[in-house]
């Protein structure tokens, strides 16, 4: 079943499901335009604007993914890393975007960025386990202790 382009923001997907759907539905709309292109100019235009769009949605994805792991991190107090190396070129971890002009984070930098925040929530929690593991420990031996306390009165 196909879902018209401008239904999908009634959909209750995720917005990552959401930017696959559209996705997909650009392919589509532009794969019906190739079926009815009539010469190999015609052919070329579709192409080169289906090219213009997957971009233009690859980049607002990218953008999406950077802002939302940015603010894990920023949560987290996690460094950032930078755009620009003290030289001024420009970093393998960010990229700027050749349509939305904004600054995306490229594979590596939220690789480098997830595994980041990864290591600090088990850091965290490894942090606790020994308590927990403690503290379960002797809720388990008054519980015991009770029982053989209740079970010698009887």
């Amino acid at each position: 079943m196909k879902i018209p382009f401008k239904y999908i923001k009634y959909l209750h997907l995720s917005r990552l499901a959401k930017y696959e759907h559209q996705r997909a539905w650009l392919v589509r709309e532009h794969q019906a335009d190739l079926r009815l292109a009539k010469d190999e100019t015609a052919r070329q235009q579709v192409l080169g604007d289906m090219y213009v769009d997957l971009d233009l949605h690859d980049e607002e994805v990218d953008a999406y993914l950077t802002n939302k792991w940015l603010a894990r991190a920023r949560r987290q107090m996690i460094p950032i890393p930078a755009r620009h190396d003290e030289d001024g070129n420009e970093s393998p971890f960010w990229y700027q975007g050749r349509y939305t002009g904004e600054w995306c984070l490229t594979n590596q930098g939220l690789t480098m960025l997830r595994s980041e925040i990864r290591r600090e929530r088990k850091e965290s929690y490894e942090r606790w386990t020994p308590i927990a593991t403690m503290i379960i420990g002797i809720i388990g031996a008054i519980t015991g202790l009770i029982s053989v306390i209740q079970g010698h009165g009887k």
